[in-house]
């Protein structure tokens, strides 16, 4: 009798998460961080209300109206992510959790695994997730003029730099923290091509010297590899078991080889804003990410897979910047 209770419980619990879920995003009227989870969703084929706040004064202060009335979730601000009628926030943790529940099976985009199911490929996933946040983080002063972004309680701008301090500010972003961190940040790039992610450091350095991956062999191989399954991406061999010597991870376009994860759309939306001019004023994209050129492979990759494609027209976004 308690086998059959607790088969009838598994199969409550696989029919629940089966069903179709209602999902609202609310986010303000531009990309930034709620595009990441507007492309996880667009290519996962999963319908969504889109809800989006303008991004005026007039808007800032209606975000900060609903974090009075308690309508932000734990973050209290945007974006939310309204599942089944309850909210949520986080930017990360909601592009994560739909790269969980509508990964791997879900839409057309061959290789699309959403958030990874073997241990190492989430570690490498959350750290290159991680390094876009801390660079997002960077630019928050820039974007609102204010050391503080924005003020939870009324939307204005919190402690207001003064001309002087803003031009410092975004010299200091445009000839250090931006080409460092983004320097960085193609570094996993290169090493997640070459499936190197979960390795041992010397292999890290070889994979930084390397050559990015062309943007034509970038959308080739997104369109005829992928698979069902993910966790073959985590297998190594060799005795010490940490992942040294030979490994089965495939190279690839993306920063799992030749897996299409949520890291991948968060680091597209952070390129893309910096070479289309809708980051801050004053920072220079194209500059700063000169150094970068995989970084950029990267993301006109992902701009021309039909997908994302589709999701751009809709949303009215033409990126210029792609060749």
């Amino acid at each position: 009798a308690a086998g059959l209770a607790v088969l009838h419980r598994c199969r409550k619990q696989k029919d629940s998460s089966a069903r179709k879920r209602e999902l609202k995003l609310t986010y303000f009227d531009i990309r930034s961080s709620g595009e990441p989870i507007r492309l996880a969703l667009a290519i996962a084929g999963i319908p969504f209300q889109d809800e989006r706040i303008p991004s005026d004064a007039d808007g800032y202060a209606e975000v900060a109206l609903r974090r009075l009335r308690g309508l932000n979730g734990s973050s209290g601000t945007v974006p939310v992510l309204t599942v089944d009628g309850a909210r949520h926030s986080q930017s990360n943790a909601l592009l994560r959790f739909v790269g969980k529940e509508f990964g791997k099976r879900h839409g057309s985009t061959l290789g699309w695994v959403g958030y990874p199911s073997c241990s190492c490929g989430q570690l490498y996933c959350d750290e290159v997730s991680e390094a876009i946040a801390e660079i997002q983080n960077r630019l928050l002063p820039a974007y609102y003029g204010a050391a503080m972004a924005r003020s939870l309680k009324t939307g204005e701008p919190n402690v207001p730099l003064s001309e002087a301090q803003r031009l410092e500010m975004l010299r200091a972003l445009n000839e250090d923290a931006l080409p460092s961190k983004l320097s960085l940040l193609e570094a996993l790039l290169l090493k997640g091509q070459r499936g190197k992610f979960g390795e041992r450091e010397e292999d890290a350095a070889a994979a930084a010297r390397a050559t990015a991956t062309t943007v034509d062999e970038a959308v080739s191989g997104a369109r005829t590899e992928g698979g069902d399954s993910d966790r073959s991406a985590c297998k190594t061999t060799g005795s010490s078991g940490g992942g040294g010597g030979g490994s089965s991870k495939k190279g690839g376009p993306w920063f799992l080889g030749d897996k299409l994860s949520i890291c991948d759309l968060a680091c597209f939306v952070l390129v893309s804003e910096l070479l289309d001019g809708s980051g801050p004023a004053g920072v220079r994209g194209a500059f700063v990410l000169g150094g970068c050129p995989a970084l950029r492979a990267h993301a006109e990759a992902l701009a021309r897979l039909p997908a994302v494609a589709q999701h751009n027209a809709k949303c009215g976004y033409s990126p210029s910047w792609v060749n």
